[in-house]
Order: C-alpha cells, then sequence, then structure tokens
C-alpha cells in the first residue's frame, strides 16, 4: 500500500489509502559511529550486548543487541512524537525499523557525496545505456532489501550532490564543475563526449562559468529523467523526492523547471532559523508546484569540554536549542505546502571518536549515555504534538 500526496483545504499532507494525514517528523543519524564512539561503547555494550559490534566499527547485523539497541530507540522516538526513521541510518538493516517507522530509501547510484572528488572518482557517463541499466540493478537490490514497504515514503536519489557550488567554496576558484570536464575528457564516440559537444560546440573547451552551467543543465535533466524512469519502472506508485539538496537559496534558475517535470516532493537539507527561509521555500513552491520537506537540519549550542565543532545552527544554550527547535517547526508547519522536517542527530557525539571522517559532531536529543538533555526533549515533545495542529491551520 503505498503512501501518496493529500490535497486538503488547500494544505498537503501525506497519507496511505483510506489512512489519516500526516506530516513526516522524523530523526537522522541512528547509526554506529554514535554508539561506537571510544566514550561509550563500553556502556553501550554493557546495556544492549557483547554482540553489539564485532570490530568496534560497524554494527553486527546478526546480533540480539542490535536488535535491542533499535527498538530501544524507536520507543524513545514514538514517545517524543517522532514517525519517521530519516534517510541517514547507515548500518541499520531495514527489518528493523521498516515495519515501524516512515522512512525515504536513498538509492545512491553512484557516490556523488558533498564534494565534488570523492575519493577522487571520475565522474561518470549517465548518458551511456550502461550507466542506466547499472543504475536500474542497483535500484533494486536496494529496493529489494525492504521487505515492508508500508510505511515507505518514496525514493531519493542521492544525498547533497554538489550540483551546485555551495557558499563554502571560492566560487572563482572552480568556474568549471570537475563533471564538466570529466566528460570532456571522453572524448567523441562516447555518449558523454558527444552530448558535451552538442552543447558547447565540437571545438569549444570549457573554460567559463556559463559553460559548465550550460552543460550541468543536460547533466542534471538526465539525471533527473532517468533516476525518475528507473524508480517508476521498479515501484511505480512511490514517491519520488529527487536528491536531497544543500541550501536551496542556491540553487541555479533551470533547477526549477526540472523538479516540476520529474519529482513529487522537494527534499531539501537547510542549517538555517525558519525567518530566513520562509521567502525563499515560497518562491521555490510558486516556481514548482511541488510540496517541500527539510530532510536535515538542526540547532545546537557547543560545550567546549565535549566539541571542537559541532553541527546545527548555533544557539546560546540547551535551553535555546529545545526553543529552535520549536519555533523552527512551527514555522514550518505553518506552510500549507511543508511535509515535515528530519532532525539531524539523535545520540550526539563528543571529541575523541577516531572513526569520524570529519572533525563536526552530531546533534542530539540524548547524550553519548543515552540521558536525555531534558531542556530540549521537553520543548521537541510539546512541539512535535503540536505539529498537526500547526498545519491544520496552515
Amino acid at each position: 500500500m503505498a503512501i501518496g500526496l493529500l490535497q486538503e483545504g488547500g494544505r498537503t499532507w501525506f497519507a496511505a489509502e483510506g489512512g489519516e494525514p500526516f506530516v513526516s517528523l522524523g530523526v537522522n543519524h541512528l547509526q554506529p559511529d554514535c554508539f561506537l564512539a571510544p566514550y561509550n561503547i563500553d556502556h553501550i555494550k554493557q546495556r544492549y550486548g557483547e554482540d553489539l559490534s564485532l570490530d568496534g566499527r560497524r554494527f553486527h547485523e546478526g546480533g540480539r543487541a542490535l536488535d535491542r539497541l533499535v527498538q530501544t530507540q524507536l520507543d524513545r522516538m514514538v514517545d517524543l512524537g517522532f514517525n519517521t526513521l530519516g534517510l541517514h541510518s547507515e548500518g541499520i538493516p531495514p527489518h528493523l525499523f521498516d515495519a515501524r517507522m516512515h522512512h525515504i530509501l536513498v538509492i545512491e547510484s553512484f557516490p556523488l557525496g558533498s564534494r565534488f572528488r570523492f575519493e577522487e572518482q571520475t565522474f561518470p557517463d549517465i548518458f551511456s545505456p550502461a550507466f542506466e541499466a547499472e543504475l536500474e540493478r542497483h535500484a533494486r537490490k536496494k529496493i529489494e532489501a525492504f521487505g515492508n514497504r508500508d510505511l515507505l515514503l518514496g525514493y531519493a536519489f542521492s544525498d547533497i550532490p554538489r550540483w551546485y557550488f555551495y557558499e563554502s567554496q571560492e566560487l572563482d576558484a572552480k568556474p568549471v564543475h570537475p563533471w564538466v570536464d570529466d566528460l570532456w575528457q571522453m572524448g567523441p564516440g562516447t555518449p558523454g563526449g558527444d552530448t558535451i559537444r552538442r552543447v558547447l560546440g565540437s571545438n569549444a573547451i570549457p573554460k567559463s562559468r556559463e559553460q559548465s552551467d550550460a552543460v550541468m543543465e543536460v547533466v542534471v535533466r538526465r539525471w533527473y529523467e532517468m533516476h525518475g524512469s528507473v524508480l517508476t519502472r521498479i515501484d511505480p506508485d512511490r514517491l519520488i523526492f529527487g536528491d536531497k539538496l544543500h541550501s536551496p537559496h542556491r540553487l541555479p534558475a533551470y533547477f526549477a523547471q526540472i523538479l516540476k517535470e520529474h519529482v513529487d516532493v522537494m527534499l531539501i537539507q537547510w542549517y538555517t532559523p525558519f525567518e530566513t527561509q520562509d521567502t525563499v521555500l515560497r518562491d521555490l513552491h510558486a516556481r514548482t508546484g511541488k510540496p517541500v520537506i527539510n530532510g536535515d537540519s538542526s540547532f545546537s549550542c557547543r560545550n567546549p569540554e565535549r566539541h571542537r565543532k559541532v553541527k546545527g545552527w548555533p544557539v546560546e544554550s540547551m535551553e535555546a536549542v529545545g526553543q529552535a527547535y520549536h519555533d523552527y517547526l512551527k514555522g514550518l508547519m505553518g506552510l500549507p505546502f511543508s511535509l515535515g522536517w528530519h532532525h539531524c542527530g539523535w545520540v550526539e557525539q563528543w571529541d575523541g571518536d577516531k572513526q569520524r571522517e570529519w572533525e563536526i559532531g552530531e546533534t542530539g536529543f540524548y547524550d553519548p549515555h543515552e540521558n536525555p538533555h531534558q531542556e530540549v526533549v521537553s520543548w521537541v515533545r510539546r512541539a512535535n504534538a503540536s505539529a498537526r495542529n500547526w498545519h491544520q491551520r496552515a
């Protein structure tokens, strides 16, 4: 039974056939490095079982301890009013949560990542029939892993690919996207090489931002058309979320039409207070006609004894973190086209976790020893309980 979109009184909701309309309130980062860090692994294993991990880095998927840990976290999420496990839950077998929590499945057909050259990879020739065939094989394998798809909201393509430049990058330093360079290097006679030469002209070497943008518009359109077509063939009644798009206020102008044609819901990531997002989200909705869900953001207060850096929009205290959660959700639910928010973090990270690739810690409602931040969770519980009424009045 697929979940779809319901339009009611000018507002958009998720709904299954015959079911109550709802918005998606979620949590991200139920993942090994938050529970198996040097500062909490002994405590966590003592609570849930020694077979939680065999190597100290990954969850042991066949162990009973992992089931106990996951069900405990899901119970806590439900108690706080959450109904969705966000798309960042690496290392958790789907059968441990797919019958209890809504979720979005990320296909991740190629590791575009949030950096341009993830492990110095060459970008693929997505114009090649071989790439589409591999995408379909990969997508079928991932989808079949979810034996119970009744609570599946739909499919996303990838997590914050750098289709465009973010604020943290020097815009003038890289006028040509590296994918454009890679397509050019493929040469005439290849699908990608022939495509870029049709866009720019057979003798035009890509050197400018304008040339790069012209090619990337064709690349993005192909990416969205291909993923949408493949996923619809596999599972025709499921919602399409596209990529999770970082900093949507920086989306190139051509994105609006592509999103309008190829997604059902815009999935974004944006770490700022609601008042900085309101006008941009209304404009995006006006240009695309699509509802929106924030799939990743949070607020944080850095503890200098525990964190060098911490994710989330900074506020002055843990009490302020809770109030910021409340205020952001209230603002988002006041948009009639908003479908929810997935919070970035569940159990927070501290310094000293050598597994982490980044030096920036996840935020959370619980500390690494599973003690709740009461000044935060009281606000979270109150906000989540109010979300439906806020949206009903949008």
